[in-house]
Parts: C-alpha cells; structure tokens; sequence
C-alpha cells in the first residue's frame, strides 16, 4: 500500500493515535459480554484522577520542546477533543508518549505501544536507510500480531478494535 505523505501524517497522527489513545484510556466501545474490567491495559488513564494529572504533566513539558516543533500539545484532559491539531497528536503521542505512559500501562502494553511509535517514527523520515525500512516493515507486522494478541484476544465482541489503522 502506497501511502502519500499527507495520508501517512493523517493515519499516524490521528487514526493510529484515537485507537491507541482511547484502548489506553478505555473510551472506546464495550460490546457485551466484554467487560472493561477486563481490559488489563485500560486501569490507569481510565480513572478521572490519573486523567488529570496526566494532563497536567504534558501540559508542563512544554518548557522542554524545541519551538522548532511548533504547537506545543495542550493538556489533553482539556483540549483533545476541541481542536487537537494532527501536529499536536504526533507530539504528544509519538513523541512523550513513550515516557508519559510508562507508568500507566502493563510493560507488554507499553513495549507493544513503544513498538508502534518507533515503526511510525521511521515513516515519517524524510531518508530511510535500507536496514531501517527492512526492520520497521518486520516491526510492523510484529506490532499488527501483537494487537490481535493483547487487545483483540479473538473475541468477536472486540472486533471494532481491528480498525484499519492497525494494518500497515
């Protein structure tokens, strides 16, 4: 699948993000007879508490961004859903996702999450060296086999979660 550059910056900093951030956070659907107090990765960020001080904090790494970035992200507690920008998304999930989430996701979770990053973070390159390209396609599909596994788990009531962001 060809991806343009604009398509790949819309997929990775907005399709890819949503799903990853509402499985994290536990706002996307429970179909019946799932329950989210099955959801092992969704026990943090679900709690309005840990929601807010996870705002707070992306909110105070502002100070320590290049400007060079442009926009900052904004607290996401207050501002994801009024006007996020894409650049914003990539910052803030692709960027201090890795460190922000540590705490708040089981470590098979956060590695399967930090594998998806570093597979987008290679596509967005302006040169990919050939090795790269090979190991983030390997990656890629690894990451694809992982969600299933994790999140997925065969269960035909979690079968919304399989959107096609997850494919590479």
């Amino acid at each position: 699948m060809g991806l343009f550059p604009t398509d790949l910056m819309h997929w990775a900093s907005l399709n890819w993000t949503d799903l990853m951030l509402s499985l994290i956070r536990g706002t996307i659907t429970c179909e019946a007879p799932d329950t989210k107090d099955s959801w092992t990765w969704a026990k943090s960020l679900s709690s309005a508490d840990n929601w807010e001080a996870h705002g707070t904090q992306v909110e105070e790494a502002t100070p320590w961004l290049p400007g060079s970035f442009g926009r900052a992200p904004r607290n996401p507690k207050e501002k994801l859903s009024s006007g996020y920008k894409a650049w914003e998304f990539q910052l803030y999930v692709h960027g201090l996702g890795p460190a922000f989430f540590k705490e708040h996701l089981p470590v098979d979770y956060w590695r399967h999450f930090c594998k998806g990053v570093w597979v987008i973070r290679v596509f967005h390159q302006h040169s990919i060296a050939a090795e790269q390209l090979v190991l983030a396609d390997q990656l890629a599909f690894k990451w694809v086999t992982e969600f299933e596994t994790l999140y997925y788990q065969c269960l035909p009531q979690r079968l919304h979660f399989v959107r096609q962001s997850i494919g590479p």
